[in-house]
């Protein structure tokens, strides 16, 4: 026969046990708003890597309006505002970030006269352009 003394020592025990339980579950919960609360950017897997045209239709297509061409994608190449990577048998193609070419066209940094102009910097030994 189950004694008084016996059923307050297990109920002790589940007390203490579901205790124990709640405390790791709150530890849990804390390190889940610890990994929100310090979100890092990160950079997609594979990053969405287009040729100039692609990436101008790319524009038109969610902006029919849009006044990004094929010349200025070409000439941020050449101002090494914008990096690109040649492939090809010839090297003649060239594939550009779109995500980093939609941050650019995003963020213009304004002049002393007033126009809106990218700024070149250099990082990493390449130009690229100050995203702020």
């Amino acid at each position: 026969m189950v004694t008084e003394e016996q059923i307050r020592e297990a109920m002790k025990t589940l007390k203490q046990y579901e205790l124990e339980k709640a405390q790791r579950e709150l530890m849990e919960l804390e390190r889940v708003e610890e990994s929100k609360a310090e979100p890092e950017e990160q950079l997609p897997q594979v990053p969405r890597m287009r040729t100039i045209q692609e990436c101008v239709n790319y524009f038109k297509v969610s902006d029919p309006e849009s006044k990004v061409t094929r010349s200025g994608i070409e000439s941020w190449i050449r101002a090494g505002i914008l990096p690109c990577i040649r492939s090809g048998k010839s090297g003649t193609t060239k594939l550009i970030n779109l995500d980093l070419l939609i941050k650019i066209v995003n963020n213009p940094v304004a002049t002393n006269d007033g126009r809106r102009e990218v700024t070149p910097i250099k990082m990493n030994n390449r130009r690229t352009r100050k995203i702020i």
